[in-house]
């Protein structure tokens, strides 16, 4: 079957209510996952959005993937990129956008299907260096560095036109987008 991009769409939520929308294909993706992450599945996702702070400035991404079999329109749910938004001392012009995590959360992979990581990853960057507000800076902090999602970021990272470091296993990597690295240059 011909895997084409404009099956591919996106949809960022904000809240725990917005996320069990999606509940059902969100546990079908959990176990479909590259790298399978009980942080990021529903209950412990679900239950740390409803005991974190008011303030936090979170927002998931959701990429989806639709074919012609797909009778009720919404699509598989192939990625979920969950997020807080925060200002660093280090970079006082730019916000970054970290992966999301709490006191309890030692791993912070996103859940990507296992059959759909290079169509996710293209619309992950796709969406990072096409946002309104424009995305400058995207940390993955505690993933794994050594996973299969980890390698696929570091081969994406060579073929889109991003800024990418990468340190130890289970630490940080950042993404500076394609309009930032411009600016740098």
């Amino acid at each position: 079957m011909k895997k084409d991009s404009k099956h591919i769409f996106t949809n960022v939520v904000h809240s725990a209510s917005e996320l069990k929308q999606h509940l059902g294909c969100w546990e079908k993706l959990a176990r479909n996952a590259s790298e399978p992450n009980i942080f990021y599945e529903p209950s412990p996702l679900l239950a740390a959005l409803n005991n974190a702070n008011k303030n936090l400035a979170f927002a998931c991404l959701l990429v989806f993937y639709k074919d012609a079999s797909d009778q009720c329109g919404k699509g598989q749910l192939i990625g979920l990129f969950p997020f807080q938004y925060q200002k660093e001392n280090q970079w006082p012009s730019c916000g970054i956008y970290q992966t999301f995590t709490h006191h309890h959360c030692y791993l912070s992979t996103p859940l990507v299907h296992k059959e759909r990581i290079t169509e996710t990853l293209n619309c992950f960057f796709d969406w990072m260096n096409s946002t309104p507000n424009g995305v400058k800076l995207f940390r993955l902090h505690r993933m794994n560095g050594t996973g299969i999602l980890a390698e696929a970021f570091r081969r994406k990272s060579k073929t889109k036109p991003a800024a990418y470091n990468t340190c130890r296993l289970l630490s940080s990597c950042f993404y500076i987008t394609e309009r930032q690295c411009r600016r740098i240059h």
